[in-house]
């Protein structure tokens, strides 16, 4: 019987030393884990920061090509009206019609003035770069050419 209670014994021993060790590698395995969990939280943040960085990227990218392809069609159209001659100005005569000296002709790179067309406003306002001249009436085109310069 002695026995019996010396193999109990050590039996339990035994399985107490077992699962010592396991709670060991338990506790080791869930540091690990913790640890493992912090990381892919830094890593969700910097892929979260990543990706909002990617998107201003993006706008900032998108609105360089609008105004690369904006400034390119200036320079088509700046290439096609240079090449075509200037109109000349014509200088009016004693011996001219009165009727045609009340009608102004346009002098390149004179200043605008009531005298102009909505349309002629706006294409120096596109000339200028005057922002949403296209919305704007002739007072406002006016106003914004005789202010912005020449």
């Amino acid at each position: 019987m002695a026995t019996k209670k010396k193999d109990k014994s050590s039996a339990e021993k035994e399985l107490k030393a077992a699962v010592k060790k396991l709670r060991s590698q338990l506790a080791a395995a869930e540091k690990s884990a913790q640890k493992w969990k912090s990381r892919a939280k830094a890593y969700q943040s910097d892929a979260a920061g990543a990706k909002a960085e990617l998107a201003a990227v993006r706008r900032r990218l998108d609105k360089a090509a609008a105004s690369a392809t904006k400034w390119k069609g200036r320079a088509k159209s700046a290439g096609r009206t240079s090449a075509a001659p200037a109109a000349p100005v014509v200088e009016p005569s004693h011996d001219s019609d009165p009727a045609l000296e009340a009608v102004p002709v346009p002098v390149p790179g004179a200043a605008p003035d009531d005298s102009w067309t909505v349309t002629r406003l706006r294409a120096e306002a596109r000339a200028r770069g005057v922002a949403g001249y296209s919305r704007k009436t002739k007072v406002q085109l006016l106003d914004d050419l005789r202010a912005g310069g020449t």
